[in-house]
């Protein structure tokens, strides 16, 4: 149980139930005062911190007629229409330096490689999603409040259409209008 006004927390312990005292750390003194949903208690480095999860009320943000719309690409992770190009250089040496870790790893296929392979994708996939989260944040800091932000969607871009019949494609309708026809 989390008492503000006096600064001390409550907790079960294996020796019953004490009070402990916390300090908020100035960055977080705007989310004091939210619903209390749950809190976590970690000990790192020998020190303990407790994380408490609260319910804000969300911000009032008039709606406006802005749009941002961001392409997503290989040699820029980002490109927004109002031409900020996001992402890093060395993101791409990073990505190409755990393809040829992987390469090498999965060449050798000993037991070794193969635990050694569990840790580069691990290491890779917290990189790409630390990479998604800096890329979405600054995208988000960017676009002024209110506006709506629009990421193209290229889900099945390569998969072919199933739902067009095959008489329908290679029909005249099909075809790019060439002027009239002379038959």
């Amino acid at each position: 149980r989390v008492d503000r006004a006096a600064g001390t927390v409550r907790l079960s312990t294996t020796g019953g139930r004490i009070t402990v005292p916390f300090v908020v750390p100035a960055y977080a003194t705007g989310m004091v005062g939210g619903k209390v949903r749950t809190a976590d208690l970690i000990h790192r480095d020998g020190k303990w911190f407790l994380h408490i999860v609260v319910d804000l009320p969300a911000p009032d943000v008039a709606p406006t007629d802005d749009v941002i719309g961001v392409d997503l690409g290989i040699a820029q992770p980002a490109v927004t229409s109002d031409n900020r190009f996001l992402g890093k250089r060395a993101w791409r040496n990073t990505e190409s330096r755990y393809f040829k870790r992987r390469r090498a790893l999965q060449a050798r296929g000993s037991k070794s490689a193969r635990r050694h392979l569990r840790a580069v994708r691990g290491q890779q996939a917290r990189f790409r999603r630390d990479g998604d989260h800096v890329l979405s944040k600054r995208i988000v800091q960017g676009a002024p409040p209110g506006a709506t932000i629009v990421v193209e969607n290229l889900t099945n871009i390569r998969k072919p259409r199933h739902d067009l019949s095959d008489a329908y494609l290679h029909s005249p309708l099909a075809a790019p209008y060439d002027g009239p026809s002379l038959v």
